[in-house]
């Protein structure tokens, strides 16, 4: 049983912050994430904790918390109604990439601690878990991928997502989100961009 099982069982969340092991993205990812702009940009660890995010993803995330872990925030924080409208798809795209990380990363504790967590707090995580067992293996479902999210500043925001890895950082995903060039999604990720900078 994992430290952080540990904590979820006591009632605390220990789970606000990205795992110590995997708190810091990569310096290429980071320098591609910079270079991303004015798209919605970030990195993921392994298990799926948000580790870096430009102000577009940042703004676009906002309603997910600090330092969101996107399987968690899908199966265990949000209503089932809110945020994403495909909320299902997304689950299952992130299933399969944190399937994918956990062959080929069998060792890594912050993987061992979000499927511990998770087969405890969802209901329905252990059943689509075992379902991905004999999914299509993520890097094939690599093309580019809509999503929509429902914001409470902008309402429904589509993006197109991409995302890019680097062999010296295993595990680790740059995710690109791109609007419809001159769309009313490009017109909103722009504002809320600006709606959410610092002063």
């Amino acid at each position: 049983m994992t430290r952080r099982h540990l904590y979820h069982l006591a009632g605390l969340n220990p789970g606000l912050e990205p795992h110590p092991t995997d708190a810091q993205a990569h310096p290429r990812l980071r320098e591609l994430l910079q270079q991303s702009a004015p798209c919605a940009a970030f990195v993921l660890s392994p298990c799926l904790d948000l580790l870096a995010a430009n102000p577009p993803a940042r703004a676009v995330l906002s309603p997910l918390g600090e330092h969101p872990n996107i399987l968690r925030a899908l199966l265990t924080r949000l209503p089932q109604s809110v945020f994403f409208t495909d909320r299902q798809a997304v689950a299952d795209a992130c299933l399969s990439a944190l399937r994918e990380n956990a062959t080929h990363l069998p060792d890594d504790p912050g993987i061992q601690d979000i499927i511990a967590e998770l087969a405890d707090r969802s209901p329905g995580f252990t059943a689509m878990w075992q379902q991905t067992e004999s999914a299509v293996p993520f890097r094939a479902c690599a093309c580019a991928c809509a999503a929509t999210v429902l914001h409470p500043v902008t309402g429904p925001l589509t993006l197109t997502y991409r995302s890019v890895g680097v062999p010296a950082a295993p595990g680790q995903r740059l995710v690109v989100g791109a609007p419809a060039p001159g769309s009313r999604d490009a017109e909103a990720l722009t504002f809320l961009t600006a709606m959410t900078a610092p002063a």
